[in-house]
């Protein structure tokens, strides 16, 4: 983003992600789910509702994101359509999270305020190719988190999850099907730690939106 992208020390969080591992850009994803090894024991009910936290925060904050997107970029139909998309979809989550009487996030309110901010920064800041990156980013995570529950709500054995997984597949497929188009890859850690590597700025961007993204919904899961 033309000053907040560019504001940004490449280099610290270079040096942060590769310190933090040397395993691929899923590993955060797959330590997201790491209790997937040991779901036989655990009450199948206490996954929905872990995985509809997730996904209502989830729903939520990209909503707010685009919402703040919007204020920026009020002519933008590609920014109202995403919107109007993820609204329904907070309708869809937040029905299921009634019939199964599952709490919602603590971390709700603040994930909405934070992602609202950042979509307003976004909005203001970014060029077209820099928005695009961190939407990138985003669904990115989103999509790695979806498949993940749904490979966690199989293996829980759970009888009463068709809806569920009705709703889990819909989110992954739009979100995956809805990736911006020419946004360049995204980086994993590997990639970082090579000297042979040349990342672009807005590659960066995307690494830090799904970095963001996926801590955000990890500790929602359980809070």
């Amino acid at each position: 983003m033309r000053t907040a992208l560019r504001g940004l020390c490449w280099r610290d969080l270079n040096s942060a992600l590769v310190e933090q591992s040397n395993s691929t850009r899923g590993r955060i994803a797959s330590s997201y789910f790491s209790t997937t090894s040991s779901n036989h024991g655990t009450d199948s009910k206490d996954i929905i509702d872990g995985c509809l936290r997730v996904d209502h925060v989830s729903v939520q904050a990209v909503a707010s994101f685009f919402k703040g997107m919007a204020i920026t970029r009020r002519h933008a139909p590609d920014i109202q359509s995403a919107l109007e998309v993820e609204q329904q979809f907070k309708e869809n989550v937040s029905d299921l999270m009634h019939a199964s009487s599952s709490r919602p996030s603590l971390l709700q309110p603040v994930t909405q305020a934070c992602f609202g901010a950042a979509g307003l920064l976004v909005g203001a800041t970014a060029r077209a190719t820099e928005r695009d990156s961190v939407v990138a980013g985003i669904y990115d995570a989103l999509v790695d988190v979806y498949t993940d529950q749904l490979r966690e709500i199989r293996e829980s054995g759970s009888k009463d999850d068709t809806k569920i997984r009705v709703l889990l597949r819909k989110l992954r497929d739009v979100h995956e099907s809805s990736l911006p188009d020419g946004t360049l890859p995204i980086p994993d850690v590997v990639s970082l730690s090579s000297s042979d590597s040349h990342i672009q700025p807005s590659q960066y961007a995307s690494l830090l939106a799904k970095e963001a993204t996926l801590r955000v919904l990890h500790l929602s899961k359980t809070l």
